[in-house]
């Protein structure tokens, strides 16, 4: 593996990329994708690749998990010169990037560990893009102190929400010397003078800690190269239609705040809601003692047909996103180790087919420690805020948790905390909830 320290880079032979960010972690730091054109600038906020709109328009860029993308360089349209790999803090979270451990981007062979960082909470960690035809990344290590919001805004997406206070302006942020290439040219700099694609006259937002005083180094952007190369467009492709603001707020459900609204079949969403279980994976398994436990995420749904049933695991029973449930399981985490934990997709297309769905998790092997799992489940509705359920108050008894139930009522999207925990099987968790299913034995 190559390792581009800040502000070196390096020519890409593949043209399908896998991208690992080593240091992202759900509801701590989240990974995202900008794609960009020669102004450094979105052509709309779809160019942008986050939790909540995990694929790029032409598909070119897919987040696999919430530490992982895939790049096909051969389906980024002419318009995109730049695809930039950014990270940021959770609000919720204090600190800066600086903190978190082993912070960096694996891009293909190729690894840019972050580097400089001091009290920025949003950083462009690396970036893939075009120069003279051809493809190449480079560790750029820069960022901003006041988060998300700013490093989003400089990049031309619409966020929803207040923007950041307004107060005197620092200087720009610090983008690294461009450093020679892994194998450099004989002659020629890397980057030519005469454009870039950040101006230094256009000021960042203030440094969310007054006490950092700026070190003494050298200007944030030589005179003599630029951060950011230009591409070398064809035509110029027209810009994607304009949506909703980016909405990057996320909404915890509690005892004294339990329901949520996201969403009315009048409006028509379409795309597939992740609903994601995750946990605190211990090094002697899942729950403690010798051996990894398998938790598994799984729904029961009702149909406005009158069918009822269950998506999970067991049973191999994974359903299907193109057809009635149009619930799918992903895929079944036995050993408890997945970065990603488990995943149920629901086909928002279909909202006005749904009756009610019920969201749970089961310990199908090992010994109940709810406590030191430390689960929650998030939902990730498209082009909405993320919903968070914890999985507090465990019951160490309990071999069930019933997390959460959705609702469809007059067209409208509802889900409500529900954090129960149940004395028994999948049986136990559809009597409590008055489903009336009919159980066999099953494994997996």
């Amino acid at each position: 593996m190559t390792s581009l320290a800040r502000g070196q880079n390096t020519a890409l032979s593949q043209t399908t990329l896998a991208v690992a960010i080593a240091g992202v972690a759900p509801g701590s730091v989240d990974l995202f994708a900008i794609q960009v054109g020669d102004d450094g600038r979105v052509r709309s906020d779809a160019d942008l690749v986050f939790f909540n709109s995990p694929t790029s328009p032409e598909g070119a860029v897919r987040l696999t998990g919430p530490d992982a993308l895939t790049l096909d360089l051969t389906a980024i349209p002419p318009a995109i010169s730049t695809v930039r790999l950014a990270v940021a803090l959770d609000d919720k979270v204090p600190g800066s990037l600086a903190s978190v451990p082993g912070l960096s981007a694996r891009v293909g062979a190729d690894d840019c560990p972050a580097g400089g960082l001091t009290t920025e909470r949003a950083a462009v960690l690396a970036e893939v893009y075009r120069r003279n035809g051809a493809w190449k990344l480079r560790n750029v290590s820069a960022g901003w102190d006041r988060g998300l919001v700013s490093l989003l805004t400089e990049h031309g997406v619409t966020v929803d929400g207040p923007p950041p206070a307004a107060s005197t302006p620092p200087p720009a942020p610090s983008y690294p010397p461009a450093q020679p290439a892994y194998q450099p040219p004989p002659a020629a700099p890397s980057y030519p003078p005469a454009q870039q694609a950040y101006p230094p006259a256009q000021p960042a937002y203030p440094p969310a800690q007054p006490a950092y005083q700026p070190p003494p180094a050298a200007p944030s952007y030589p005179p003599a190269q630029q951060a950011y190369p230009p591409a070398q467009p064809a035509y110029q492709q027209p810009p994607a239609p304009a949506g909703p603001p980016v909405n990057l707020s996320k909404i915890t459900l509690t005892k004294s705040a339990p329901t949520v609204s996201l969403a009315k079949s009048s409006e028509r969403p379409t795309g597939h809601m992740r609903v994601n279980l995750n946990w605190t994976q211990g090094k002697k398994g899942l729950f403690g003692g010798g051996n990894a436990v398998d938790l598994d995420l799984a729904c029961f749904y009702e149909l406005r047909n009158g069918d009822r049933g269950g998506v999970q695991a067991l049973g191999n029973a994974f359903g299907s996103l193109d057809r009635a449930p149009y619930i799918q399981l992903d895929s079944d985490d036995r050993s408890g180790q997945s970065q990603g934990g488990e995943n149920l997709y629901i086909n928002l297309a279909h909202l006005d087919d749904f009756v009610r769905i019920l969201i749970f998790a089961y310990i199908y092997e090992g010994t109940p420690n709810w406590a030191s799992a430390n689960g929650v489940v998030t939902l990730f509705p498209p082009g909405g805020p993320e919903v968070e359920v914890r999985l507090d108050n465990p019951d160490r008894r309990a071999i069930s948790c019933a997390i959460a139930q959705l609702h469809v009522v007059n067209g409208e999207l509802t889900v409500t905390r529900e954090v129960q925990y149940i004395h028994g099987s999948q049986r136990a968790v559809a009597e409590a909830y008055h489903w009336g299913l009919n159980f066999t034995p099953g494994r997996k």
